[in-house]
């Protein structure tokens, strides 16, 4: 086993409860063995153990992978007992499972808890110690959370630990962007408070920003009864748009409704000048559509214009989110009323009412000739055309295998499309010439050769040989 965390972690006050909460992350997925619990004036490899001297019960959670639904919390029980020496408390979880959070809750009257964490090594097998006080992983629980009033007043007093709180609340339903928004002393405290960050971030849908107070307080000015008049506020937008932006990449678990959020908000600025309506029919379309691919209820105004709408939204028939989710049947539920409000003849409408189209075959002799031998069976006992390489570039990449028949030395066998050049004296046929542009001294030289066009005396030839000699007299 291995040594993955030791020491006497930093605990928060629960709101709403008289428990104390701590966490411990790890920078990779660990496989737990078992916790050791030191007690108060025992010497561990942190330093010297401070767990409270009354017995006590603690809660602990893990953040288990993989798991449905995602991101869920088992949860097992530690019952800490004073003693002369340290405890392990076996938790050995099984093989396929890893946990990258460990939240910790001490009920009363713990109030520190000093503690190592094993993992098994990549190679161990997994035992357990049979002395130890067997702990079996229950179902996946919730972790005990104020509701979203409490909250929300926690923030507004600036209550010990409610940042911290507030981080983990934001990645579940508890606690939305759309609630911060709505309560202005709440949103006050978070925009004032440096130490905030990381809650604002993860309210936001983001995992980190480098800025996330300007961004919040970008958006909280967008509608704001005195904001100044566009475009001087271009600032604040531009602001907001890489957020919904960031958002739109984000693997935070609320992204998406957090996106919805900021959609909404930019959607409520129609109609507005020329300049940032074009601005947001651009961005609005793809933005809403990535929010509801995730789940969340979004919907775009219906004053933006139809044909912008469409032509933003028709890329989107064949993307995906950062999570692989498509957005195709988002696109196509967002698109419907605007695609009903074009011309039935608009070129934009009969794209998005035609299938996509497939890769066909040109209707060629040659081509026909070789899809057959593509499409025969190789057990076949008739005569089959083996495609050469050529053939198969001209037919699958036609551009490439132009751009290639036009290099001094053609690959793959494939014909040159640059012109002859024959040397002089060479023997040569009458397609070396075809091309050929000459003046009438050069027509006549090479025809009254053995090797040009024609053979004899000059004036015997074909009749361009002798328009040519009537046009130099």
């Amino acid at each position: 086993m291995t040594l993955v965390y030791s020491g006497t972690p930093r605990l928060y006050p629960e709101l709403g409860g008289g428990a104390l909460v701590a966490a411990v992350r790890f920078s990779t997925p660990m496989r737990l063995a078992s916790v050791r619990v030191v007690p108060a004036g025992v010497v561990y490899p942190g330093g010297v153990g401070a767990t409270s001297a009354e017995p006590f019960a603690a809660d602990v959670w893990l953040n288990v992978s993989p798991s449905d639904p995602i991101n869920a919390l088992a949860r097992t029980a530690l019952h800490v007992e004073p003693g002369p020496h340290s405890v392990d408390y076996a938790l050995d979880m099984p093989e396929g499972t890893t946990t990258r959070l460990l939240v910790l809750r001490l009920h009363p009257p713990g109030t520190a808890l000093t503690l190592s964490l094993y993992a098994h090594s990549p190679a161990a097998s997994a035992t357990a110690d049979a002395d130890a006080s067997q702990l079996a992983l229950s179902g996946p629980t919730e972790l005990p959370l104020p509701d979203t009033a409490a909250l929300l007043s926690a923030l507004a007093a600036r209550l010990p630990g409610a940042y911290p709180t507030a981080e983990v609340a934001a990645r579940t339903e508890r606690l939305r962007l759309a609630d911060a928004l709505a309560h202005p002393a709440a949103l006050a405290a978070l925009l004032a408070d440096p130490g905030a960050d990381a809650a604002v971030a993860s309210l936001l849908g983001l995992d980190a920003h480098p800025d996330p107070r300007a961004a919040l307080s970008a958006l909280a000015r967008l509608d704001a009864p005195n904001a100044v008049e566009y475009p001087r506020t271009a600032a604040p937008l531009a602001t907001v748009l890489a957020l919904a932006r960031a958002q739109r990449d984000s693997a935070h678990p609320q992204a998406g409704a957090a996106l919805a959020t900021v959609v909404g908000r930019l959607a409520a600025l129609l109609p507005a000048s020329p300049a940032i309506a074009r601005t947001l029919a651009a961005a609005l379309p793809a933005l809403a559509a990535h929010a509801a691919a995730r789940g969340a209820d979004v919907a775009l105004p219906g004053s933006l214009e139809p044909r912008a709408a469409v032509a933003a939204l028709l890329p989107l028939l064949a993307g995906s989110t950062p999570a692989g989710i498509s957005t195709a049947p988002a696109a196509a539920a967002l698109a419907r009323p605007f695609v009903a409000r074009l011309d039935p003849a608009d070129p934009l409408r009969l794209a998005w009412a035609s299938p996509i189209p497939s890769p066909a075959l040109a209707s060629s002799s040659e081509a026909t000739r070789l899809a057959r031998a593509l499409d025969t069976p190789a057990a076949s006992s008739s005569l089959l055309h083996t495609p050469s390489a050529p053939e198969l570039l001209a037919l699958l990449a036609p551009a490439l295998a132009a751009t290639l028949a036009h290099a001094r030395e053609p690959p793959l066998g494939i014909p040159s499309a640059l012109p002859r050049v024959v040397a002089s004296g060479a023997a040569a046929s009458a397609s070396d010439y075809a091309g050929k542009v000459y003046s009438a001294h050069e027509f006549r030289r090479e025809r009254e050769t053995v090797s040009g066009l024609g053979v004899g005396a000059s004036g015997v030839g074909r009749k361009a040989s002798r328009h040519v000699d009537e046009f130099g007299r």
